[in-house]
């Protein structure tokens, strides 16, 4: 595969829900997977959030709730984990207008 790295493309946190209900769809787990293993593949940060026990809508309704361990812990992590990152990363140069 060809690299197609590019500087400046932010991490990705891919969230996704197979479905909890009879319209179960494990293409959504692949998909999910195969996207994150082409960012990594790229050099960009890439994690995946299997949030299966509830829909798309319950994910986005809960995100954000202190209580939720599934997304918005693992999102909090993922985004705690950038900033040292960036903390640590020598300054940038502006980019050009």
């Amino acid at each position: 595969m060809r690299s197609i790295a590019r500087q400046g493309i932010a991490p990705f946190l891919i969230c996704y829900s197979s479905g909890n209900t009879l319209r179960k769809n494990p293409w959504r787990r692949i998909t999910a997977e195969l996207f994150r293993d082409v960012l990594r593949a790229a050099d960009i940060q890439a994690d995946v959030v299997d949030a299966s026990d509830r829909t798309q809508g319950q994910i986005n309704q809960r995100f954000g709730d202190p209580a939720d361990l599934k997304v918005t812990h693992k999102a909090m992590d993922f985004l705690q984990g950038i900033l040292k990152k960036e903390k640590t990363t020598p300054e940038k140069q502006p980019l050009p207008h």
